[in-house]
C-alpha cells in the first residue's frame, strides 16, 4: 500500500513537472518568435530609412528641396520621440517618407522653386487642389512600393482635415462667399502619437524656414503658436498625446530650432592681392589644397 502511494505520487510530480517543461519550451519558442517578429519591424525600418533606397532616391534627385524638409523633420520627431513613448524608427522613417506625393509636382511646392512660383497664375481653388493632391498621390506612391501600413497611415493622415489657409485667403480676397471647408484636406486627423508628431514636426519646420531674421524668441514664439494651432483646431484629439507630451515637444522643437538656425560671423568675401587686385577666398583656399 505504501509503495502504490509512493508510486502514485511520483506519478504526478512526474506528470506536473512534464506539463511545466512543455509550458516553459512553449514560452521560449512564442518569446523567440515575436523576438524575430519586432526585431524584422525594426530592421525593415532601417533598410527603408537607407538613402539608396529607390523612392529617396527619386525625392533626392526630383524635389531637392523637398528631400532636405523630410530630413529636418525627421531630425526633429527624432529629438523627441522616445521621451513621450512614441515609437522612434517608425517616427524617423514616416517623416522621411511623409511628403513623397510631392515628386509628382515638385515645382508647385515652394520650397522646390527658385523664382518662379507657378501659383501666381494659377487660381486659387486648383492651388489648393494640387496641394492637397500630394497626400493621396503620397499614399498611392507608397502603396506601390510596398511601404508598412503604419507608414501610409501617417502619410495620409500627417495634415488631418487642417486648413490650406493661404490658398483660402487668397480665395477670400477675389471671392465674397468662399467656405472653409472647401479649403481643407479631407482626410483622419492623426490617430497615434507617431502621425501626431510628424504633423507637428512638418509644420513646425516650414514655419521656422519662413522667419525673416530666426532667433530664440522669434523661433520659441513660432513653435508655441504651430503647436497652439493644431491643437485649437481639434487636429490632435485623437493622438493620445497629453498636455505634458505638448509642452515637452514645444521645448525640444524649439532647442533644436535655436541650434539650426544660429547665428554665424560673416566670412569676408575676398582679400587683396597687390596694388588694384582682388583674390576670392575660394581661389586661395584651392591653391592651398592644392600645394
Amino acid at each position: 500500500m505504501l509503495r502504490q502511494r509512493q508510486y502514485y505520487h511520483k506519478n504526478i510530480i512526474q506528470k506536473i513537472a512534464a506539463r511545466f517543461s512543455w509550458a516553459s519550451y512553449f514560452y521560449i519558442k512564442v518569446k523567440r518568435l515575436l523576438l524575430a517578429i519586432f526585431s524584422y519591424k525594426d530592421y525593415n525600418l532601417l533598410e527603408l530609412m537607407r538613402p539608396n533606397q529607390p523612392i529617396i532616391l527619386k525625392l533626392m534627385r526630383g524635389a531637392p528641396g523637398t528631400y532636405n524638409h523630410s530630413l529636418a523633420v525627421a531630425n526633429l520627431v527624432d529629438s523627441v520621440s522616445g521621451e513621450i513613448g512614441a515609437d522612434s524608427l517608425l517616427c524617423r522613417a514616416a517623416a522621411i517618407y511623409h511628403d513623397i506625393g510631392k515628386i509628382s509636382r515638385p515645382y508647385f511646392f515652394n520650397e522646390n522653386q527658385t523664382g518662379f512660383n507657378p501659383h501666381d497664375k494659377t487660381k486659387a481653388k486648383m492651388s489648393y487642389l494640387i496641394i492637397t493632391a500630394h497626400v493621396r498621390d503620397g499614399a498611392e506612391i507608397a502603396r506601390k512600393s510596398h511601404l508598412p501600413k503604419e507608414i501610409i497611415d501617417i502619410i495620409l493622415q500627417h495634415h488631418g482635415n487642417g486648413l490650406v489657409s493661404y490658398f483660402y485667403e487668397e480665395a477670400k480676397k477675389k471671392q465674397e462667399h468662399v467656405k472653409e471647408s472647401d479649403f481643407r484636406y479631407h482626410e483622419k486627423i492623426p490617430q497615434s502619437k507617431e502621425a501626431a508628431l510628424v504633423m507637428l514636426a512638418d509644420s513646425v519646420e516650414a514655419a521656422c524656414r519662413s522667419i525673416a531674421k530666426p532667433c530664440n524668441k522669434s523661433i520659441t514664439s513660432m513653435v508655441e503658436g504651430v503647436i497652439n494651432s493644431r491643437l485649437e483646431d481639434h487636429q490632435l484629439d485623437n493622438s493620445t498625446l497629453t498636455v505634458s507630451d505638448l509642452n515637452l515637444i514645444k521645448k525640444k522643437f524649439s532647442m533644436f530650432l535655436v541650434n539650426v538656425y544660429h547665428p554665424r560671423i560673416k566670412y569676408p568675401a575676398c582679400r587683396k592681392a597687390g596694388p588694384g587686385k582682388v583674390i576670392p577666398l575660394r581661389s586661395v583656399n584651392s591653391g592651398n589644397r592644392d600645394k
